[in-house]
């Protein structure tokens, strides 16, 4: 299979649904929901979350302008300590020519040891482009996308 033309990876990008489902990712066409492909194990035990990275990142993380960054974060093992990934999502051509979304990691970001699954919070993962924050129970996790330094741990009574 060969790669896509770059100018059609914007369009391409623009129109999939990309959803955590199980120990991965389901990448859907938003136009009629057809599974694109996707990643069944990106996480030992579960994948909780994802978000889109700003495209301001490409520049601070070296990746291509056009490229598609997004955040995952999930359980290598049940009970196992939870760990935020960082992915580019690139395009292939299939052997009948059709686009076919392919993940390729790019950067780990370790949590120090949960006494829980992340499964056991809501989904609250998100990116300015610059960090990736991650909460957890009543702390919020904050790294830096381009060094991976677990920067913050902020703890906050309520939760």
């Amino acid at each position: 299979p060969g790669g896509v033309k770059s100018e059609d990876t914007d369009s391409l990008s623009a129109s999939a649904l990309v959803l955590t489902a199980g120990k991965g990712l389901k990448i859907l066409d938003v136009r009629d929901l057809s599974e694109l492909g996707g990643q069944a194990d990106v996480y030992g035990h579960r994948c909780t979350d994802m978000a889109f990275v700003p495209a301001s990142a490409s520049n601070l993380l070296k990746t291509p302008a056009d490229a598609t960054l997004l955040l995952t974060s999930g359980d290598d093992a049940k009970g196992g300590n939870a760990i935020v990934k960082l992915h580019q999502l690139n395009w292939t051509l299939s052997s009948n020519n059709a686009p076919r979304p392919v993940l390729e990691e790019l950067r780990r970001y370790e949590m120090l040891a949960t006494v829980t699954p992340l499964s056991e919070y809501p989904a609250c993962l998100v990116s300015n482009g610059r960090y990736a924050m991650r909460a957890v129970n009543t702390q919020l996790y904050v790294w830096n996308l381009d060094t991976q330094q677990l920067t913050a741990i902020v703890q906050h009574e309520n939760g």
